[in-house]
């Protein structure tokens, strides 16, 4: 120690400036290393991000493979925790015209309590199918446990319209305009996964008409 102590005092009698510049730089390390963390997530983005990725730019095949990664566990068991994953898992599932899959989704892993995210995009499956009983249910369940949540009354309203339930239709889309805002005034979609929050391209299914793979007619958006 007392030899580290005069090679200290040394360099400090050769060099006097030195002990300035160490005292300045020394609060700037941290600041450093974050923007370097910060590079390479950029970089390398995990598997939660790319999935979220190529959901954005309507590469559905590749966004179910990367979620479906992230819930099984096999990139980083600490993924698994996500409270969305299963969801998002699920409404990419959906986007590639295979619903039926989606409760293999949201219950992955096995014992997982469902969440209110999970219920609903349960229920744009079996609207899908053309299940509508099962989706009034699923989305009342999502609204009973998330009432405030505009997305799952929206839902329930195009569940309801489709069983003929015309004014708890009416009620829900109330509810989920004033809640949500005008953009669910005019939204006649499900939506899935907050990602979903955008108007479908001529080459997407057709929820509105309970259909899959059908590509609507050419100039028509959904």
């Amino acid at each position: 120690m007392s030899k580290l102590r005069e090679k200290w005092a040394s360099c400090y009698q050769r060099h006097p400036w030195s002990l300035p510049i160490v005292v300045v730089l020394i609060p700037w390390i941290p600041l450093f290393l974050f923007g370097i963390l910060l590079s390479l997530d950029r970089l390398f983005p995990s598997p939660l991000e790319r999935g979220a990725q190529a959901y954005e730019r309507d590469d559905y095949r590749t966004a179910e493979k990367l979620y479906r990664r992230v819930a099984q566990g096999d990139t980083n068991p600490n993924y698994i925790y996500w409270p969305t994953v299963q969801s998002k898992w699920g409404a990419a599932l959906i986007r590639c015209g295979r619903p039926s899959e989606v409760s293999e989704a949201v219950n992955t892993p096995k014992g997982r309590n469902a969440k209110p995210e999970d219920l609903n995009v349960l229920g744009v499956a079996a609207l899908a199918l053309g299940s509508n009983e099962s989706a009034v249910g699923w989305f009342r369940k999502a609204s009973l446990l998330q009432p405030q949540m505009p997305v799952y009354h929206h839902n329930w309203s195009i569940a309801l319209e489709r069983v003929g339930d015309s004014a708890g239709a009416r009620r829900e889309r109330v509810f989920a305009v004033r809640k949500g805002g005008p953009r669910f005034r005019s939204l006649k979609e499900p939506v899935a996964c907050e990602m979903d929050f955008r108007p479908l391209k001529p080459a997407d299914y057709t929820l509105s008409a309970g259909t899959m793979g059908e590509k609507p007619e050419e100039g028509k958006r959904q």
